[in-house]
């Protein structure tokens, strides 16, 4: 073999090594895309940990310290609380977590250019004022009861809360969404990317189909056996990480059972989606290699 035919072999080597990689990174970014701003992953997650009750008691507790102490002097905050939480039915924090996702996502993405974290209390309100009016109505005396407006009472609690003014990082946030797009920069660059090295790879090798076949087969099967590894050592891998870093901060705080849950879920779908890449790859490059031993070496 001439120099030459060396020379070709080793940057036919190179751009097959660099198409592995490049396809591998693609489909984990790709997977990673579809899981991390597709609403329904959140909305499933939300409820398969049980977020719903938790968040019910976080509300209650926001809503409480929004009421006048005059109210809570006249009615117990737990009371209150529990009126609270009675009045948000679950489809209503559905719906309220649903827009508050769809809104960051379409945020994040730079679909909208503000980041609108309002919820509607419209309802809860009304079935508070209703509640208080009947438990000053049974419970305080009929003399007093003419003092106390409930309504009055009620007004500090808005129709709408926004979340916003909740965030002090939403500085932070904002830089993500810089990231977020430099992500979907290098995804299209990986895009790009992939096109080119399999381009090249044929400009070296077309004029010997045998061996075209085959250059551009083993970098497919080679990615799809990566994809599958991955689809199948990674979630465990995430799992026992974990569970390591949560031993290591002395058990389960406040809400880090759920966090770790919720990042094993993210974890399995994101390589659950690799093993189908995987499949196809590995599917495609098999295919072709079988065909390159039916081929003429050369073209004619």
């Amino acid at each position: 073999m001439s120099a030459l035919g060396i020379l070709k072999k080793i940057v036919l080597a190179v751009l097959a090594f660099l198409l592995v990689s490049n396809l591998v990174a693609l489909v984990v970014l790709l997977n990673f895309k579809a899981i991390a701003f597709e609403p329904k992953f959140y909305e499933d997650e939300l409820e398969k940990l049980q977020v719903y009750g938790s968040a019910k008691n976080v509300i209650a507790e926001m809503l409480i310290q929004q009421l006048p102490a005059q109210l809570t002097s006249i009615i117990p905050a737990e009371q209150l609380k529990d009126e609270i939480k009675n009045a948000i039915p679950d489809s209503w924090m559905k719906a309220q977590f649903k827009n508050l996702t769809q809104n960051t996502l379409a945020y994040l993405k730079g679909e909208k250019e503000a980041l609108e974290l309002e919820i509607s209390l419209s309802e809860v309100k009304s079935s508070l004022q209703a509640f208080a009016q009947d438990y000053v109505a049974e419970n305080i005396p009929p003399e007093l009861t003419g003092a106390i407006n409930v309504n009055q009472l009620l007004s500090p609690l808005p129709e709408t809360f926004d979340l916003a003014s909740m965030l002090p990082n939403l500085q932070q946030l904002g830089q993500f969404r810089q990231i977020v797009q430099l992500f979907f920069l290098a995804i299209n660059a990986l895009i790009v990317g992939a096109i080119i090295l399999f381009v090249l790879i044929i400009l070296l090798a077309f004029r010997n189909l045998k061996s075209l076949l085959r250059w551009i087969a083993e970098p497919l099967i080679a990615s799809g056996a990566v994809c599958i590894s991955l689809a199948y050592t990674m979630p465990g891998i995430v799992n026992q990480m974990l569970s390591q870093q949560l031993a290591s901060t002395g058990g389960l705080a406040y809400g880090a059972g759920t966090i770790s849950a919720f990042m094993a879920d993210f974890a399995n779908a994101i390589f659950s989606g690799a093993m189908a890449y995987g499949i196809a790859f590995l599917a495609v490059g098999i295919i072709l290699f079988i065909v390159s031993f039916f081929v003429k070496k050369k073209l004619e």
